[in-house]
């Protein structure tokens, strides 16, 4: 199984990368395994559309060649990043406007959509500083990537792993966690 694991986080030194490692370092299929760092690779979060780029055309934007080959080539997409304001820092959430688009993920059949990116698997990787309200069930930060963005392009997400609190939580706590992420990755492949 072709696996990319997407991260959206700027300190290489953090949790989140540790959370990346993590995943690497223990799925079965290493040689399978494609890591975008979108910091990394100096990704620029910048939406433009205009007479000369309209926004109909963006599934052809040439800057965004190279990752929608990633997500054609990849089954299995794990994305990792930390929850900002409540939602996705804007270098994913850019990413995915410009990636996530008209004719290249989904297209419109009798005005409604239809994904086609199916046949992929999605994992949704957080954490924030919050309070751990998403561990009892009162808050899904992955929410708007996996039912808005992910489901309408065809990618299924089959599981989503939320670590909050961050700033309080306990070593042990954030070990659990990361032990967690490794018997799932474990399953991977």
């Amino acid at each position: 199984m072709n696996i990319l694991l997407v991260s959206a986080y700027p300190n290489a030194k953090s949790f989140d990368a540790a959370i990346v490692k993590d995943i690497a370092d223990n799925v079965p299929v290493k040689n399978n395994l494609k890591i975008l760092d979108l910091y990394a690779d100096d990704f620029q979060p910048v939406l433009y559309f205009d007479n000369d780029h309209p926004r109909r055309e963006l599934k052809n934007d040439p800057e965004m060649a190279k990752y929608r080959d990633l997500f054609t080539w990849a089954k299995q997409i794990i994305f990792v990043f930390p929850i900002w304001w409540g939602g996705m820092p804007a270098i994913l959430k850019d990413f995915v406007d410009r990636l996530i688009v008209a004719g290249f993920a989904y297209r419109y059949v009798d005005g409604h959509p239809t994904g086609l990116l199916t046949g992929r698997n999605a994992w949704i990787v957080t954490t924030y500083d919050s309070d751990n309200y998403a561990a009892h069930g009162e808050i899904d930060y992955g929410y708007v990537l996996k039912n808005q963005v992910l489901l309408m392009s065809g990618i299924r997400t089959t599981a989503s792993f939320q670590l909050g609190n961050m700033k309080h939580t306990e070593a042990d706590k954030r070990e659990s966690f990361l032990e967690k992420i490794k018997n799932a990755a474990q399953t991977l492949g």
